[in-house]
């Protein structure tokens, strides 16, 4: 009986990372873009934003949101430095304090949810109460995603499962992906909250 050898040349594993998370990239990319031209558009049309004599939400947990997303991001990177210099009990710190900021995120939006609920904008309460809630929804899901994989890099971080060279390369994709959240929550930030 012959056997069939299942591991994957380290090469081809990277380079299939690499590819997967480009098109990963792209696809979000691309769905966001879409989201915020469409934005544009919309708003370009308007005379008077927000309609209806609605007033703009309070900055407060936008803000928030804003500087505890890019501390997370901040953190990110220096798990990420610490992963690619071998140093996992530094990179250990520096991946919870990514989870602790990332879940502080979500704890803003449902507040900035509550805000704009007491002061009667709800998620189907017209045009911008639809903008709002989606944008921040769609955001705050990706976010959750985020979340997941950043948890995947727990098990390879405090117990070495994937082993040096697997985690660096993970660390890599993810960061990509969390530090694209960061981006795309500073535009929605400056697009829907600012102007």
């Amino acid at each position: 009986m012959e056997t069939i050898d299942l591991t994957i040349d380290p090469k081809k594993r990277k380079i299939a990372g690499e590819v997967a998370s480009t098109v990963a990239m792209v696809s979000f990319a691309m769905l966001f873009g879409t989201l915020f031209m469409g934005y544009a558009v919309f708003r370009a049309q308007q005379v008077v934003w927000p309609p209806m004599g609605l007033s703009l939400p309070p900055l407060f947990y936008p803000t928030q949101s804003t500087i505890v997303i890019g501390i997370s991001s901040l953190f990110y990177e220096g798990f990420r430095h610490f992963v690619e210099r071998d140093d996992l009990g530094k990179a250990k710190i520096c991946l919870v304090a990514t989870l602790a900021f990332g879940l502080a995120f979500i704890f803003c939006q449902v507040k900035l949810w509550e805000v704009l609920e007491l002061s009667g904008v709800y998620h189907y309460s017209g045009i911008f109460g639809s903008v709002v809630f989606g944008y921040t929804w769609i955001h705050t899901a990706h976010v959750v995603l985020g979340i997941s994989s950043l948890l995947y890099l727990v098990l390879p971080t405090f117990f070495g499962v994937l082993g040096s060279a697997n985690l660096k390369s993970s660390a890599g994709h993810i960061g990509k992906f969390w530090h694209f959240l960061g981006i795309v929550w500073l535009i929605v930030y400056l697009m829907i909250f600012l102007f």
